[in-house]
């Protein structure tokens, strides 16, 4: 019998499995390190998220803007493009004046990049409605935003949303242009096929008969469409507008031009300070601006409480600021403004109606500051905003008689025109006619009923209420942040700037000061070594540090010890022009004469520096609850503790008459007082630096 021996299985397919196996092994472990390391693009973002929380918005930039280019592929590219724009844009309503373009312009740029590179992301619309807005309204750049709002009617044509607003505000660029067949065209589109949007349709109702009136010059047009806001969209904010509007076109056509302009202004308390002075009728006047700031605040802004100093040749001179506080919080708050002097009560009064039409309250005088805001031509009077919440309406013929008093700047009839960088700074010529669309109407109207093509006048057109017309404007905000900003960054300057004229200044005032009881201190009697020591006067633009307090013991229990000093010079702001070298030795000193003249600055001269500093820290207190920063509670209490120095180092000093027997030789123990009172007062120039650099921090 024939036994077949059977083969053994081949090689190959013995590691057929195993090879299988591994294979699957190995892509296994590749799609678990996938999921166990971190996506580098997610660290990135969620860094760039956390940087622009804390308030660090450059740096969170500049994270949104490394995601972007290192992993453009990313699904956070896109969103990161979003929040650039909004980051731009918050830096450009709160940046200094001639930067905020800048910034919109980049705002615009992330927001256009974000539409064309990332077509199908659901946030390429919102994006492309963001560029429009802020490239007309901020930029004043109607090609750019027309480009915006056509890109979203091609990409987007099924979302009515999207299409309704870009439609409207296309309408409202045509008005703006003066194209009036366009904006008619797109206005009426946004009316027939999107009554789902009543609010876009209110205002566009509004805007065609703004259309009507002031391009096409047809005011029974303009009547309907008025009349249609006013029907189909009460409730709207387009429709009291509308109201306005339709009783300007009946006066102007039957009766002469009357009209009732004010100003809105919210009611203040009275915190205090003089009746009709201008800081008093400054309050108001910002209160109009949705600025809404205490007495304490305004004291800040005119920097007066960053002014004090020492004067080596006449220490009993208390120096004075050489600005003008009312100008400074006036800059400080954002605002310009423009004296005028009218020769007669008519130019006075044409020109005082013509700037509130214009929505620029001015401040007058008539025996005291106030604000005027408003006129009422029906009853011949004119409205003024006094200190709190009192508004007074005065007859024209008194208020004219009490204007005529001369100011403080001089001559009759004053009035200072403020405004924003950017608004008009000269009056507008008087019109007695009715106000212009651009000053009433920033935006379009609707029409009626879905069909609005042409309109037609109807037999019995509905009458509308024809009381006087009244025109209340609300101001273009300014913002308190900035305004703190602004007058930290100032103040650090001015707290840093050496001297003015022959005075000493705030670090260096002290420091000067410190170092001349030092030196009468320890001054032998051989005049020929008094000679060798430092003057206290400064020589500009010198890097060197001064040497510190001399003697680590304390002889008075009561002392503090000494605090080492910085370098005692800055340089000069660069607004400050460079005072002339003084010399660098002193005199030959007599020490007691020579004390009993520093002696006297810690008098008068005292008292006002710790009242600077005092203002100061109470309105430190103030910006940092405005700015909810605690650092400038910390600089608030170092100028509190730089008080107290100087109070010290005023109980430390010996009396006049107990320097010396001679009149030339000083005692001991009025040389340990000396020395005493010169650590006291280096104490508080090292506490007020530290509130300098805790200023400056927040400032930057």
């Amino acid at each position: 019998m024939m036994v077949v021996a059977q083969s053994s299985p081949l090689p190959s397919r013995n590691l057929q499995p195993w090879l299988i196996g591994g294979t699957l092994g190995l892509l296994f472990l590749f799609a678990l390190r996938a999921l166990l390391l971190p996506d580098p693009t997610s660290s990135l973002f969620f860094r760039a998220q956390r940087l622009e929380t804390q308030g660090r918005l450059e740096m969170a930039l500049r994270h949104y803007a490394l995601l972007v280019e290192l992993h453009p592929e990313s699904s956070y590219a896109p969103t990161a493009l979003q929040h650039e724009g909004d980051i731009l844009t918050s830096l450009a309503q709160h940046a200094r004046r001639g930067e905020d373009a800048k910034y919109y312009s980049q705002a615009v740029a992330s927001y256009m990049r974000l539409a064309e590179t990332y077509i199908s992301s659901p946030l390429a619309g919102d994006a492309l409605l963001s560029a429009g807005e802020l490239a007309s309204n901020n930029l004043h750049d109607t090609k750019t935003a027309k480009q915006a709002y056509n890109t979203l009617l091609e990409r987007f044509p099924n979302n009515m949303d999207y299409v309704s607003e870009a439609t409207l505000r296309l309408g409202r660029l045509a008005l703006t242009e003066g194209d009036a067949k366009k904006a008619q065209t797109l206005l009426q589109n946004v009316l027939q096929h999107y009554t789902n949007y009543p609010d876009r349709c209110a205002e566009a109702q509004y805007n065609l008969g703004v259309t009507y009136e002031t391009l096409f010059k047809n005011k029974p047009w303009a009547k309907n469409a008025y009349l249609a806001t006013c029907t189909h969209y009460p409730q709207s904010v387009w429709a009291s507008t509308a109201r306005e509007r339709l009783g300007m076109l009946f006066y102007h056509e039957n009766a002469p031009i009357m009209r009732r302009v004010q100003i809105e202004v919210t009611p203040l308390p009275d915190e205090g300070i003089a009746n009709g002075s201008l800081f008093a009728a400054l309050r108001p006047l910002l209160a109009a601006r949705k600025l809404e700031v205490s007495d304490i605040s305004l004291r800040g802004w005119s920097l007066e409480p960053f002014f004090a100093g020492f004067a080596p040749d006449d220490p009993a001179r208390i120096v004075q600021a050489p600005f003008d506080g009312f100008d400074n919080a006036v800059a400080n708050a954002g605002l310009r403004y423009t004296k005028f002097n009218e020769k007669d009560d008519t130019a006075a009064l044409q020109a005082l109606q013509s700037e509130l039409d214009a929505a620029r309250p001015p401040v007058i005088f008539n025996g005291r500051w106030a604000l005027a805001v408003g006129y009422d031509t029906a009853r011949n009077e004119v409205l003024i905003q006094n200190h709190g919440a009192q508004f007074d309406t005065m007859p024209k013929k008194d208020f004219a008689l009490s204007w005529k008093q001369p100011s403080p700047f001089g001559g009759s009839h004053t009035m200072l025109a403020f405004y924003m960088p950017g608004e008009r700074a000269t009056f507008a010529k008087p019109q007695p006619a009715a106000i212009s669309a651009e000053r009433i109407a920033p935006q379009p109207t609707p029409v009626v009923g879905g069909k609005p093509s042409v309109p037609t006048v109807s037999a019995t057109p509905e009458v509308p209420n024809l009381s006087t017309p009244t025109f209340i404007y609300s101001l273009k905000p300014l913002t308190a942040n900035a305004a703190h900003r602004r007058t930290l960054r100032r103040a650090v300057a001015l707290m840093r700037r050496p001297q003015e004229g022959d005075a000493l200044l705030n670090l260096e005032a002290l420091a000067a000061l410190s170092q001349e009881l030092t030196r009468v201190a320890i001054t032998p009697q051989s005049s020929s070594v008094a000679a060798n020591l430092a003057s206290p006067i400064p020589q500009p633009e010198t890097g060197t540090s001064r040497s510190e307090t001399p003697g680590t013991d304390n002889p008075d229990p009561n002392a503090t010890p000494s605090t080492a000093r910085a370098s005692a010079t800055v340089a000069p702001t660069p607004t400050t022009p460079a005072a002339q070298a003084p010399p660098t030795q002193a005199p030959p000193l007599d020490a007691a004469d020579r004390t009993r003249a520093l002696l006297v600055w810690f008098k008068a001269p005292l008292q006002q520096w710790i009242k600077t500093r005092r203002d100061a820290a109470a309105y430190l207190d103030a910006a940092a609850n405005a700015l909810r920063d605690p650092v400038l509670k910390l600089a608030a209490d170092n100028f509190r503790k730089s008080i107290n120095e100087l109070q010290n180092a005023a109980a430390a000093l010996p009396a006049a008459n107990d320097l010396s027997t001679d009149g030339k030789v000083l005692h001991e123990n009025a040389r340990r007082r000396l020395e005493v009172a010169s650590r006291h007062v280096d104490a508080a120039r090292t506490y007020e630096s530290r509130a300098v650099d805790e200023m400056s921090e927040v400032a930057r």
